[in-house]
């Protein structure tokens, strides 16, 4: 019952943050980009945090992991956002979105893994 809890607070907070987001960029296709590439980053870090500190609750890692980041990218929104260019015969503009949120996720998410080793090093732990 606690995961449940947890997963559904997180993705509360998530879906909260990734409206905002569409507010404060007001347009299509960027805020998607930017919560999807952030979100890889962010994801990232704390799978490998998670991964390494078995010693914290399971309820923290659900409420961050599957709650919030599950909720703040958005892979259905990218899916129809990018069928719809393809629909409109926006070939170039379709490739253009694909990489940047598939390649550039990619990208984050390795730095997000990188990053963290990086500062754990430094922490001493």
């Amino acid at each position: 019952m606690k995961g449940l809890v947890a997963v559904g607070a997180g993705g509360f907070v998530g879906a909260v943050i990734r409206y905002l987001v569409d507010l404060w960029l007001s347009t299509a296709y960027w805020p998607t980009i930017l919560v999807n590439v952030t979100g890889s980053l962010g994801l990232s870090m704390a799978m490998v945090y998670f991964l390494k500190r078995k010693a914290d609750p399971g309820w923290v890692q659900l409420f961050v992991t599957a709650g919030f980041f599950g909720s703040f990218t958005t892979f259905s929104t990218f899916s129809g956002e990018a069928f719809e260019l393809l629909r409109q015969g926006e070939l170039t503009f379709f490739l253009a979105y694909q990489f940047s949120n598939v390649v550039t996720g990619l990208l984050m998410a390795w730095l997000g893994v990188r990053g963290y080793h990086l500062m754990d090093k430094e922490s001493g732990e």
